[in-house]
């Protein structure tokens, strides 16, 4: 019987340690260059298969990491007139990354030129004013984003107004 390709090759790399599964590609070696042979990678079950034509060399190898992850802000409370919250204002920050959100390492803010803090949950801003958020996150890889800027105004104050009669 003749060989006839191509043929899905199938490799476990759950022995191996790497920092973002995702990322993985299978290499194959073919006529003394590298080709990237990937089909599919599960992630589960931690196997990775490529579809060939010969039988060489594989190698599992992870993509250097040289992008950065995108943050992104949603702020909730009451909005008044002009762009301006009538109420303490909450901001929910969202880091994702094109190498998979488990690549986010951490994502930083700074109100008002305060101390940078590491997020956690939530920014909240109770004080009537303009108010200043930078943000930004880091991934594993070191990548940070470019810091960006969030204003948010408060004014819980209804006007007030005087009559005089004469």
């Amino acid at each position: 019987a003749a060989y006839v390709g191509p043929i899905t090759v199938c490799i476990s790399y759950s022995q191996i340690v790497y920092g973002n599964t995702a990322s993985l590609r299978l290499l194959h070696f073919v006529s003394d260059s590298w080709v990237d042979v990937t089909t599919s990678n599960d992630t589960t079950t931690q196997t990775i298969c490529g579809s060939v034509g010969s039988f060489s060399l594989f190698a599992i190898v992870q993509p250097a990491d040289t992008s950065a992850p995108l943050t992104s802000s949603n702020v909730s409370g009451t909005l008044g007139t002009n762009g301006w919250f009538t109420t303490p204002v909450t901001a929910l920050l969202t880091a994702t990354d094109p190498d998979g959100a488990s690549d986010v390492a951490a994502t930083y803010y700074i109100v008002d030129n305060g101390l940078q803090t590491s997020y956690s949950g939530q920014v909240s801003i109770t004080e009537e004013g303009q108010h200043t958020v930078l943000f930004w996150s880091v991934d594993r890889a070191g990548n940070q984003e470019a810091r960006q800027v969030l204003s948010v105004g408060i004014d819980s104050t209804p006007p007030m107004t005087t009559a005089a009669i004469s």
